[in-house]
Order: structure tokens, then C-alpha cells, then sequence
């Protein structure tokens, strides 16, 4: 089997388990319609906001999904340009695996941090419009804090998707290191 080919299925299970992952969220919006379960759930944030969030982040969520599933063939060629190599005659030592890896991580962090973003920028707006505000400061606070951490991933993200080589050469460099081994890859 050739590398491309593992690329392209594994592209195509991830873009299944992101979409699988949509409709997980949509099916959470029960819980929220089921008002026993949450309590007074509207002291802190509007049930309909929440329902909004909920119904956007499956959304995303499986919008996602079918954009890796039908753009397969093109994050593949973006991860791997024009190398054909059959995965028996890659040695471990190959950073093509590396690549590939890194590639598929990056866009499983951009698939869990988009829907995350787009919660913590409608948690801000919430806290925004409530009256007391001086309640609030300490989630605001929180929320802010969520929001960078969640752009830092979404950064690490896009490099990952990006650049995987530069980061697997790196990964590869550092096995080497104290080992003593001075042969370079084949």
C-alpha cells in the first residue's frame, strides 16, 4: 500500500470521527431542553444562547467533517506533495511518518478548538450584556483566559498543518542526538 493511499484513509476515518463528533453535540442539545437536568440554568448563562452555541459547535463540527472527507485527496497532497513511496520500503527512520503524524494531529486540534473558540467569543459577549457585571468579572476573567489558551492550540494547530516537515526534520534530529548514530537517512 502506498503512502498516499494510508494518508488518504486516515484523512477520511478522521473526517468521519469529526462529523461523528457534530452530531454527538447535537444530540447534547437534549440536555438542555430537558430543563430537570440543568437547574436554573438561566441565572448564568440564557438557555437560548446556550442552545445556539450547542447547535453551531454541530454544526462546524460537521461542516468539518465533510470538508476533510471531500478535500481528502488535496490535504494530501498539502501534507505529502509528489511522494510515492510504498510503507514497506520506508524505514523508521523516515520522517515522511513524522509528517504525516504531525499533519493529522494539527487538524484533529483545529477540528476541537474551532467550535471552542467560537464558545468562549459567545461566553464574552453574554457577560458583556448582563447587568451585574461586577458578578461577572471573575468568569469574564476565566473566559479570556480559555480564549487564548484556545488561540495558542488553534496557532499550534495551523503550523502543524502547515509546516509538519520543518517540526518531523526537528522530531528526527533529536533521536539522533546522544545516540552516536552518524548515518543519515536513506
Amino acid at each position: 500500500m502506498k503512502l498516499k493511499e494510508i494518508t488518504f484513509l486516515l484523512v477520511r476515518v478522521l473526517a468521519l470521527y469529526v462529523a461523528i463528533r457534530g452530531l454527538e453535540q447535537l444530540t447534547n442539545m437534549i440536555q438542555v431542553l430537558y430543563p430537570s437536568i440543568w437547574g436554573d440554568i438561566e441565572s448564568s448563562f440564557s438557555t437560548g444562547n446556550l442552545l445556539i452555541m450547542m447547535l453551531a459547535t454541530g454544526i462546524i463540527l460537521i461542516g468539518i467533517g465533510v470538508v476533510l472527507w471531500f478535500g481528502a485527496s488535496r490535504i494530501v497532497k498539502m501534507i505529502l506533495g509528489d511522494k510515492e513511496a510504498e510503507v514497506s520500503s520506508l524505514s523508521i527512520r523516515d520522517n515522511t511518518l513524522y509528517t504525516v503524524g504531525l499533519a493529522l494531529i494539527g487538524i484533529t486540534l483545529l477540528v476541537n478548538n474551532i467550535p471552542a473558540l467560537f464558545g468562549y467569543i459567545a461566553k464574552l459577549v453574554e457577560i458583556s450584556h448582563m447587568d451585574v457585571a461586577e458578578a461577572f468579572d471573575r468568569n469574564r476573567d476565566l473566559a479570556w483566559i480559555e480564549l487564548g489558551v484556545t488561540t495558542v492550540k488553534l496557532v499550534l494547530a495551523a503550523f502543524l498543518i502547515i509546516k509538519p516537515t520543518s517540526l518531523s526534520r526537528f522530531i528526527m534530529g533529536l533521536r539522533e542526538v546522544g545516540t552516536g548514530d552518524s548515518h543519515k537517512q536513506e
